[in-house]
């Protein structure tokens, strides 16, 4: 299930288009995407798409950006604690996981770039302190750090 919407200032979110896909491939987001377009047009509504939130859908993000080709693709917060709530269920990981979820949400809550890499280089240093956490590390780093889905933190 698919949900287009606006958010205010103050991050509440209003859905305007619910949409269903049967397949997560880029042709069927790009459908969705493109017949929103469409009916903006139709009403004679001013659409513009600046941010937009997902989680970690490949098919989707490159619908997204060949759609609205200035768009920003953010991460969803929400899905990213899930994913890495996952690997912090493994027997090795489990007695890191309130560390590690509270070094995640204060990376997450900087309030600028200088301080979210203080944070981040903090964070890295500690797990890698434990052994049982160099798995995690490795995955953290190339899933979330250096992946096209690094826009979450900010």
């Amino acid at each position: 299930m698919l949900v287009f919407g606006r958010s205010n200032p103050n991050r509440k979110m209003y859905p305007i288009v619910f949409g269903l896909v049967s397949n997560e491939e880029t042709f069927d987001f790009l459908h969705f995407f493109e017949s929103i377009k469409s009916l903006c047009r139709f009403f004679n509504i001013n659409f513009e798409v600046r941010f937009l939130m997902q989680d970690a859908q490949a098919a989707c993000a490159a619908a997204a950006k060949q759609s609205f080709p200035n768009v920003i693709v953010l991460m969803c917060w929400f899905h990213l604690k899930q994913c890495v709530k996952k690997h912090l269920d493994v027997k090795k990981c489990k007695q890191f996981k309130q560390m590690i979820e509270n070094d995640i949400t204060q990376m997450h809550y900087t309030m600028s770039l200088e301080n979210f890499e203080m944070v981040k280089g903090e964070a890295l240093a500690r797990w890698s302190l434990y052994q049982d956490l160099n798995d995690f590390g490795i995955y953290f780093n190339s899933q979330w750090l250096q992946s096209q889905w690094t826009n979450w933190k900010l």
